[in-house]
Formats: structure tokens, sequence, C-alpha cells
């Protein structure tokens, strides 16, 4: 499953020519805009201004995966959408169950999100839910926030 998220991308500069008739026709090469771009399938994800820091989905699961595992994490789904401009992949820690009472409990999980296209307000974030256990040992384990 994560495979379908570690798909490569990169960064090309946006470049033009200008629309105005009264310049010249040379070529625009620094717009101060980027596109990131899916190399398999060569679809622009975004355009994005220059400023835009490109973080790989590949670069968040080699982070945050074998920290996952090593908590007892299971992978649970991918998400892929808009041909690759957001990823979202959950886990899930069924041996961490919460009890609520004698016959509600709750099985925490941590989701991790990655978009392409600025449709998010970070790059990439973490909603880690229903368990701060988690949390804190990922964070002690980590010495680093993934997001």
């Amino acid at each position: 499953m994560l495979q379908n998220a570690k798909f490569p991308v990169k960064e090309v500069p946006a470049v033009g020519y200008p629309l105005d008739d009264n310049q010249d026709v040379t070529l625009l090469d620094k717009t101060g805009y980027k596109f990131i771009v899916r190399e398999d399938t060569g679809k622009i994800l975004s355009c994005m201004t220059d400023s835009y820091k490109l973080v790989k989905n590949e670069t968040i699961i080699k982070k945050a995966n074998p920290l996952i595992k090593k908590l007892g994490g299971e992978l649970k789904e991918v998400n892929v959408l808009n041909h690759g401009a957001k990823t979202m992949m959950s886990w899930k820690f069924p041996k961490e169950k919460v009890k609520f009472s004698k016959i509600d409990e709750m099985i925490p999980e941590i989701n991790i999100t990655n978009s392409y296209d600025g449709g998010l307000n970070s790059t990439h974030s973490i909603e880690q839910r229903l368990y701060p256990k988690i949390k804190k040992l990922a964070y002690k384990e980590a010495k680093v926030a993934i997001a």
C-alpha cells in the first residue's frame, strides 16, 4: 500500500512569454513560480511560488514508518487523491486498545497527510487521535517532530 504513495516528484521552473504586446517576446525564465510534477506520469500536480518547500511522500514515509512500526503500528490505509496531489496515510495500534467501559473500546490511530497542491496549511502534518501515550512515545523515540 505504501508503494502507491512513493511516486517520484520533481520541481520544474515555470517559464513563459509575456502576454503584454508592448514587451519583447523574450522567454521569462525567472517568474517566481515552479511546477510540482509527478515524474512517472508527467502530470503537473501544482504550480507554487519558488519559496514553496517540496517535502516528498517518500521522505515522510522513511522517517515515520519505522518509528510507527517500532511502536506497534500497523498500516491501515493509503489514499492518493487528485493524481497524487494529496496523500493520506493511516496506521492503527491494535495492541494499545483504550477501554472506556466493559464493552466500549477504541483503537488509536496516527494519520499523516501530505499535499503537493498547497491544499494543506503546511506541507505535511500529523494528526494523532485518541491516545496521548503514542504521541509521548513517538516524540521521545524520534526526538524530532515530523511536522
